[in-house]
């Protein structure tokens, strides 16, 4: 499967919202069905770093593609849980296991 990785930034909050939204989008517009959401390097997620996140899950739901979540740290999926997006995001471990189909 074709897949595109967005490699997340190192603080995903206020300051870094709008770029990454816009990269986001742009992901979303290509070809490739699977879009993988990158956090190895991301230390720290805000209520507008989740907003990117709701915006990959909308635009996943409307162009028909998947959307997997990677390499999510402790904090982040503590987050992921208690607003309960773990419910609905597809979070693996690893790279191996996100590219699988």
């Amino acid at each position: 499967m074709e897949h595109l990785i967005l490699e997340m930034p190192k603080r995903l909050d206020a300051l870094v919202q709008s770029k990454t939204k816009k990269v986001v989008s742009k992901a979303f517009s290509g070809k490739e069905p699977l879009i993988i959401m990158d956090f190895k390097t991301c230390e720290f997620v805000d209520s507008l770093g989740l907003a990117v996140i709701v915006t990959a899950l909308k635009l996943a739901s409307q162009k028909k593609k998947t959307l997997r979540l990677v390499h999510v740290g402790k904090e982040l999926k503590l987050l992921l849980q208690i607003t309960r997006f773990d419910r609905i995001c597809d979070i693996h471990e690893d790279m191996e296991s996100a590219t699988r189909l």
